[in-house]
Formats: structure tokens, C-alpha cells, sequence
């Protein structure tokens, strides 16, 4: 959408960050959640910092902190021990019901050592990508070295640097005296625009069960400020907001960035379809091929009937993109088949997994399918975050005593954790955590199984 309409979005662009200015709210990242806030204030002591929680939540909150450096805590005021540098820590607060969610993050800086020392900056992009950089410290006995981000350094005390290309990059000094008696360091990302900028508005949006919507920003700068519109009245400034929406149907969806200085812009929007109105529905039949007992046909019968795209996994690390697949098996066990169906048109996806089984004796046959809500045994499959970085918490309610198996599998249908393996539970709220430190980002697919009942849901992992 890059017309007059682009024009009138930029506009109202300017205006909403002239009232995010106003209002102290333009350095946080906040979901549009009504009853949780999340805040928290530090104070340091050598190199640990104490974090103190002063989040808001309808009733009991659980806590979660990133604190930058690759660490993270569930504790509601943690203590951490950090080196010298400047980290940028995050909060994310949810009420005891996950009804409600909302993060915040800053960024800190650690100086453990002694003097008159100061590497606090400010940068100054010009035009042709060009950034000049100012050190605040008005000690003149200090030696300077500043790293760009793009590879290149300099010992001046006020460099201008040149870079090649438009983007954001971590920019940083190292401030220290003749004596070595002090030293400091700190790093921020700065934004290099040549006129046009880095801005990058487009997204992907992934569809799920009780109309919720994920929201996926497909730009990789990470130096942008987003605000999204759902056309249903509700907004988040959230990076990777997970929307519900009240009704089916469909809805205009616009998404703005924009960078720290302003010096670049952007703004799409598109319809999506939510629920049953033009929506899709994945399912499927298996019928045995009686020429060999590892072999069986996979018919799609998922609606609508027509203008689908099909990518089936079948557990075993092959795929194929049929409506009708025709998959045999190298060896006899049990494996998880999938189902993904996207619509084009209205831009529309569903997925169906089962877990099925093969032998020499009984060739190959369906155990169980993935289905909706079973208020007679599961209930309320959810995950928070979701999108995520590093850690997940899945939960779901059972209303009995039952079996309960949790496991991820990647989207060619490979296992990649087994988080439970028919554990018996009471009936209750469940809660499994799933690390996926070391995962590649993109989509997962999570399959609880209770008793004889298989839910799915999709998982997207950001670590960037």
C-alpha cells in the first residue's frame, strides 16, 4: 500500500508517535492488555543488579525476565550478575489466568570499575548514510576506541563514520585513562537512513483456533518501533502481537514501523479472514494400500474442496504437496502425519495431525486425530509467549485423571523434545515448559495427548 492511502497512514504515523513522545510510552513495547501492566526499576551494586518488579495484574502475576546476556529468570525481583557492558532486559508479566499479558524492556548499563569514567553517546546520522559521534564525557584525559557495527573502528574521540548501506547497527565505546584506573563501555543501536530508509511494514499472519490471530512483522531491522491496528477496534505496540478477536469474520489489518530518529517510515495493510467466514478446515482419510503393508493413501478432505495448497509430513522426514499422497515406509513404528492447508485467496491456514502406526501384521493404521476442545477431557491448549524467544510455556486443562503425553515436532514432521511421555495427571491446569535454546527460529508444531485424544497447535520462535 504504498499510494495516498500510505500517505494519510504516515500522517496519522506522526501524530501517534507525537502522543507516544508526550506521554513517556516510546521506549517500551506494549500489549494492549487491560488488566496487566508491566514496569520494573533496578538498582545496581558492583556488577549485580537487582531487579525490582513493579508490574500491575488483575490478581496473582507470573514473571519472566531476559536479561540480555543470555540469561533469564521466573522469579518476581531476581538478582543478576553481569560484565561490564550495556544489556537490553525485558519483563514479561501474565495474570494466573494467562487472560491478560504485557511486557516492557530497557536497556541497563554496568560499569564495575572506579574513576572519572563515561562512554555515554550521542550519535548524529547525516545524509549518504554518513553518522557523526559524540562522546558526553567532558573528562580529557581519556583514550577512546569505538566499534560501528559494520566492522570498522576508530581511536578519534569524535569520529564521523561512513557506512555502505542503510540499517541499524550496534554502535560502541570503550572509554579508559592513561593510568587504566577506569574504564567504561556502551553500546546502543543507531539507524543509518539515506533518504528513503529501512523501514519495512509488510507481515505474515498464522491463523488459529477461537478466532486468535499471530502476527509476524517480516522485517529484520531490529531498530523499529511497531503499531498495529486489527480493524476491530483494538491496537498492541508489540513486535509479535497474538490477537483474539471476538467474532468471526473479516478485518482490515494495518501494521506501521518506524525507526528511533524518524528518518524512516512505513505502513501496509491487508485483509484477513478470522473463524468461519471464508475460512478453511484441514482433514483427512487414510486408506491402506493393500499392495504393501508399510504403504497407505492419504486423501485430503479438507474444506474448501478447491483453491487450496497442501504440505503434508509424514513423520518420517519426507513431505509432499498433493491433495492425494501416496506415502510407503522404510520401517515398521509409530509416526506423527500432518496436514497444512493455506488458502491464498483469504489468506486462510488450518492444520490436522494423527498419530498412526505400522506393521508387518496390520500394515498401516490411524490411532488417534488431533481435534477442537473435548470439554469431556481437554480444554483451553494454549502457549505463552507466542511468538517466542528461547522459552515457552504450554498449558492445558484436563477435567479428569488421564495419560498425558507433550511433544515438538519441526514442520517436516521430525520430533525435536519430548516434554512428556504418558505422565499421569489429575484433572486441573497443566503447565509444561518447552527451552528452546539452540532451535532455529520459525514454526513448531506442539501435540498433547490425553488418554486417547491428540491436540495440535503451532509454535513461532524468534530468537533474533
Amino acid at each position: 500500500m504504498k499510494t495516498s492511502t500510505t500517505s494519510r497512514l504516515i500522517s496519522r504515523l506522526i501524530k501517534l508517535s507525537a502522543f507516544i513522545i508526550a506521554f513517556g510510552i516510546f521506549s517500551t513495547n506494549r500489549a494492549a492488555a487491560q488488566n496487566c501492566q508491566a514496569n520494573f526499576n533496578y538498582s545496581t551494586s558492583g556488577s549485580t543488579v537487582s531487579f525490582a518488579n513493579t508490574s500491575t495484574a488483575s490478581g496473582a502475576s507470573i514473571s519472566q525476565w531476559s536479561f540480555g546476556d543470555g540469561g533469564y529468570s521466573y522469579q518476581t525481583n531476581p538478582n543478576h550478575t553481569y560484565a561490564n557492558g550495556s544489556y537490553w532486559v525485558c519483563l514479561y508479566t501474565y495474570d494466573s489466568t494467562y487472560s491478560c499479558s504485557d511486557s516492557t524492556c530497557q536497556y541497563i548499563t554496568i560499569n564495575n570499575g572506579t574513576g572519572n569514567c563515561d562512554a555515554s553517546f550521542t550519535a548524529y546520522p547525516d545524509t549518504a548514510n554518513q553518522v557523526g559521534f559524540y562522546p558526553s564525557s567532558t573528562n580529557r584525559g581519556l583514550f577512546y576506541y569505538w566499534t560501528f557495527g559494520d566492522g570498522a573502528s576508530s581511536n578519534l574521540q569524535y569520529p564521523y563514520h561512513q557506512y555502505s548501506s542503510p540499517g541499524t547497527y550496534l554502535a560502541c565505546l570503550y572509554v579508559y585513562d592513561s593510568l587504566q584506573t577506569c574504564s567504561d563501555s556502551l553500546c546502543q543501536y543507531i539507524t543509518v537512513n539515506s533518504g528513503t530508509g529501512n523501514c519495512d511494514a509488510s507481515f505474515t499472519t498464522y491463523p488459529d483456533t477461537a478466532n486468535h490471530v499471530g502476527f509476524y512483522p517480516n522485517s529484520t531491522n531490529r531498530g523499529l518501533f511497531y503499531y498495529w491496528t486489527f480493524g476491530d477496534g483494538n491496537y498492541s505496540y508489540q513486535q509479535y502481537p497474538y490477537h483474539q478477536f471476538a467474532n468471526p469474520g473479516t478485518y482490515l489489518a494495518c501494521l506501521y514501523v518506524y525507526d528511533s530518529i524518524q528518518t524512516c517510515s512505513d505502513s501496509i495493510c491487508q485483509y484477513i479472514t478470522v473463524g468461519g467466514i471464508s475460512g478453511c478446515q484441514a482433514s483427512f482419510s487414510l486408506y491402506p494400500d493393500t499392495s504393501s503393508a508399510f504403504a497407505a493413501y492419504f486423501y485430503s478432505t479438507s474444506t474448501p474442496s478447491t483453491g487450496l495448497t497442501y504440505f503434508w509430513t509424514f513423520g518420517d522426514g519426507t513431505t509432499s504437496t498433493s491433495q492425494y499422497a501416496q506415502h510407503t515406509y522404510s520401517t515398521p513404528g509409530n509416526y506423527l502425519v500432518c496436514l497444512a492447508i493455506y488458502n491464498p485467496n483469504t489468506q486462510c491456514s488450518d492444520s490436522i495431525c494423527a498419530n498412526i502406526t505400522v506393521s508387518q501384521a496390520n500394515g498401516v493404521q490411524m490411532i488417534s486425530m488431533s481435534v477442537e476442545d473435548d470439554k469431556e477431557i481437554g480444554t483451553d491448549i494454549s502457549s505463552y509467549p507466542n511468538p517466542f524467544s528461547e522459552v515457552t510455556n504450554i498449558s492445558y486443562t484436563i477435567t479428569k485423571k488421564a495419560s498425558v503425553s507433550v511433544s515438538v515436532y519441526d514442520m517436516i514432521g521430525k520430533e525435536v523434545a519430548n516434554l512428556k511421555n504418558n505422565i499421569d495427571e489429575q484433572s486441573g491446569k497443566q503447565t509444561v515448559k518447552w527451552d528452546a535454546t539452540g532451535f532455529g527460529n520459525g514454526i513448531y508444531l506442539v501435540t498433547i495427548k490425553i488418554d486417547e485424544k491428540l491436540y495440535t497447535q503451532k509454535l513461532i520462535l524468534n530468537n533474533n
